[in-house]
C-alpha cells in the first residue's frame, strides 16, 4: 500500500506569514492511503469548513527500496504534482506555538471528503532541471508562474525518512508546498497547473 509522506517545505514566506522560523529538518507525516487519490479532478471540502487554502506540492515517488541507506538519484522514480486542502477556519482557533502545530493542521485536515489530488507522473526526472522548470498555476482569480523549487532536494527528503523508517518502491514523498492561496468557505475553485506542456486540472466544490 502506497504512502503520501508530507513535508514542510517552509521558507520566509511562510516565516514572514506565521511568524515563526522553519526547522532545519522536512517534518514528515504518515498520510493513510485514503486521504489521497489519483483519478478524481474534483475536491469537496469537509462539511465543517469555515474557510481553506488550496496548496500545491511537488512529490517524488520511490523509484526503491530505501531503509538507512545512502540515497542517490537512481532511487528518484520521478516526480508529481499533489493538490490539497487545509482548514484554515480551523487554524484560526487554534494558538499555533510552533511549526509542528501548523503542519499538523494543515496536512490532517485533508482527511474525510478533502483528498490529496495526486497528478499522473510529471515529464522529468531529474531535480535539478524539475527545480529550474517553471509551473503555471491557474487558481480561481490567481495566475502566477513560478519555479518548482523546494527548500529540500529529494535525495536528501528520502534519505532523511529513510534513516527511521523504511520507504517502498512507489511510495509517494512530498518535498513540500510550492504555492499556496486562501479562499473562502462558499468558493467554488476551478484550477490547472502546466508543467512542460502537461496540465493537471483540479476544482474545489463545497459539500453540497
Amino acid at each position: 500500500m502506497r504512502t503520501l509522506w508530507l513535508s514542510f517545505n517552509g521558507g520566509k514566506q511562510e516565516e514572514a506569514r506565521l511568524g515563526i522560523a522553519p526547522l532545519e529538518y522536512p517534518l514528515s507525516f504518515n498520510i493513510p492511503r485514503v486521504s489521497w487519490v489519483e483519478d478524481r479532478e474534483t475536491i469537496v471540502l469537509n462539511e465543517h469548513t469555515a474557510s481553506f487554502a488550496v496548496h500545491v506540492d511537488i512529490v517524488a515517488e520511490v523509484g526503491e527500496d530505501i531503509r538507512g541507506r545512502a540515497v542517490g538519484p537512481e532511487d528518484v522514480g520521478g516526480f508529481r504534482l499533489c493538490v490539497g486542502v487545509a482548514d484554515t477556519g480551523m487554524a484560526d482557533l487554534l494558538p499555533y506555538k510552533s511549526v509542528r502545530d501548523i503542519v499538523v493542521n494543515q496536512y490532517y485536515a485533508r482527511f474525510g471528503e478533502a483528498h490529496n489530488i495526486v497528478s499522473p507522473p510529471l515529464p522529468v526526472k531529474d531535480d535539478d532541471i524539475l527545480q529550474a522548470e517553471n509551473l503555471e498555476i491557474r487558481c480561481g482569480q490567481h495566475r502566477v508562474k513560478l519555479p518548482a523549487q523546494c527548500r529540500f532536494q529529494s535525495c536528501d527528503v528520502l534519505g532523511f525518512i529513510g534513516g527511521f523508517a523504511t520507504l517502498r518502491t512507489g511510495d509517494l514523498v512530498s518535498l513540500g508546498t510550492v504555492w499556496r492561496a486562501e479562499f473562502s468557505d462558499e468558493a467554488r475553485i476551478n484550477g490547472s497547473i502546466t508543467f512542460r506542456d502537461h496540465e493537471f486540472n483540479v476544482s474545489v466544490s463545497p459539500r453540497a
